[in-house]
C-alpha cells in the first residue's frame, strides 16, 4: 500500500498505533464495499476512519476501475486517499496521474461544496461530442467545458466518483457511530483534547446528550476559542437555551470580553429577541460598552433590550446617564432618545 503524502512509499494511516475496529457498511450506488474501519487510540478516541474504494469511473463500462483508500477524521472530515500497491490512479490512454495531479485531486475532494454535488453522472460530459467519444476520459474535449476548471485534466470522471466515496453512504454511517458514544467518559474525554475535530464532536454529542446541562460550562469555555467553528459550534449549543435560563444569560454576558467581535455581535442580536432580559444582564452590557468591550455600534441593539422596568434601577439610569454627556454625538443622541420614550 503506497501513501499519496510519503516519498518512503509508506502508508500514512496505516502506519498510526492504534486500535483496529471494523464496522459493517452497505453498498451504495457509487461504490462497494465490506467494511468499514477505525482506528482508536489508547483513549478510545476515534483516529480515523479508512474505507476501502472501488469503481467505476464510466458510463460505458469502458473505463477502468478506480481501486484506493478514502480516510475521514472521528466527524466524517475528509482527511485523504491512499493507493493501493501497483495501483495508481491513471487519466487519457493510461496516463498515470503526475504528484501534481494527486494535489489537486486532494482540493477537489476537500471542497464540501464542490460542483459534483448538485450535478448527475451524465452532466459531466459535453452532449455535443457524445457521439464521438468512445473512452469518455480518454478526450479532453468531451469534458462538458464549465466543468474543467473544477476537475483533475481528462479524469473528471474519476474526480467526480471519489468526491462521491468521500461524501456518500460511509460518511452518515460515521455520523450514526458516533452516536454510539454518547458517554459521559467519552465526551469529557473529547472536551480535554486540544484538537478541533475532538472539540467539536465534544460539543455535537453534548448537545444530544440527555444530561447536556452537564456539560454547559465546558461549552461556554469554548465561547472564546480563536477557531470560528469551535466559537460557532459552542453558542448555538447555548443558543436554545438562552430563552429561559436566566444563569445562562447572565455567564454568557459576563465573558463578553473574551470573544471574537461576529460572536459578540451574534450574542447582542440574540439577547435583543428576548422578550424581557434581567437587571443584571443589562447592566453587565451596559458596564461592557463603558469598558470598550463592545463599540457603539451595538449600543443601540442594546438600547432595544431596554424597557421601562430596567430604568427603575439607579445602576442602569447611572450609566444612561453618562452615556447621553458622551463626546461621540451619535451615542448622546441615541441615549437621550431612549429616555425620552421609556
Amino acid at each position: 500500500m503506497t501513501s499519496l503524502a510519503n516519498e518512503n512509499n509508506k502508508s500514512k494511516f496505516w502506519g498510526m498505533k492504534g486500535s483496529l475496529v471494523t464496522h459493517p457498511c452497505s453498498d451504495s450506488e457509487d461504490f462497494s464495499c465490506e467494511k468499514l474501519f477505525e482506528l482508536k487510540n489508547k483513549k478510545g478516541l476515534t483516529l480515523w476512519y479508512g474505507q476501502e474504494v472501488l469503481s467505476e469511473v464510466c458510463l460505458t463500462g469502458l473505463c477502468k476501475v478506480v481501486h484506493i483508500w478514502v480516510f475521514w477524521d472521528c466527524l466524517g472530515n475528509y482527511l485523504g486517499l491512499e493507493l493501493f500497491e501497483g495501483e495508481p490512479l491513471t487519466k487519457t490512454d493510461h496516463d498515470v496521474f503526475s504528484e501534481g495531479d494527486y494535489a489537486r485531486l486532494d482540493l477537489i475532494l476537500r471542497d464540501t461544496t464542490s460542483v459534483f454535488k448538485e450535478l448527475k453522472y451524465e452532466d459531466l460530459i459535453d452532449p455535443k461530442e457524445m457521439e464521438e467519444v468512445l473512452d469518455v476520459d480518454g478526450f479532453s474535449g468531451a469534458t462538458a467545458p464549465s466543468l474543467r476548471d473544477y476537475a483533475v485534466d481528462r479524469a473528471i470522471y474519476t474526480c467526480y466518483s471519489l468526491w462521491h466515496a468521500v461524501y456518500g453512504a460511509s460518511r452518515k454511517r460515521i455520523a450514526l457511530l458516533n452516536q454510539q458514544h454518547i458517554d459521559k467518559g467519552y465526551i469529557l474525554e473529547l472536551f480535554n483534547q486540544k484538537e478541533t475535530h475532538y472539540r467539536l464532536l465534544a460539543i455535537q454529542l453534548a448537545g444530544k446528550s440527555q444530561a447536556s446541562l452537564t456539560y454547559e460550562d465546558k461549552v461556554l469555555a469554548f465561547l472564546s476559542s480563536d477557531q470560528y467553528s469551535i466559537s460557532t459550534n459552542a453558542f448555538e449549543f447555548v443558543e436554545k437555551r438562552l430563552l429561559t435560563n436566566i444563569n445562562l444569560q447572565q455567564k454568557l454576558v459576563s465573558n463578553m470580553r473574551r470573544y471574537a467581535p461576529n460572536l459578540k455581535t451574534r450574542v447582542i442580536w440574540t439577547l435583543r429577541d428576548i422578550p424581557h432580559l434581567e437587571d443584571e444582564v443589562i447592566l453587565s452590557l451596559l458596564n461592557h460598552f463603558e469598558k470598550g468591550v463592545i463599540g457603539a455600534t451595538s449600543l443601540g441593539t442594546i438600547y432595544q433590550m431596554i424597557d421601562s422596568s430596567h430604568l427603575e434601577n439607579e445602576k442602569i439610569k447611572s450609566r444612561l446617564r453618562k452615556n447621553q454627556e458622551s463626546e461621540n454625538s451619535y451615542v448622546s443622541r441615541i441615549t437621550e432618545k431612549l429616555l425620552m420614550t421609556k
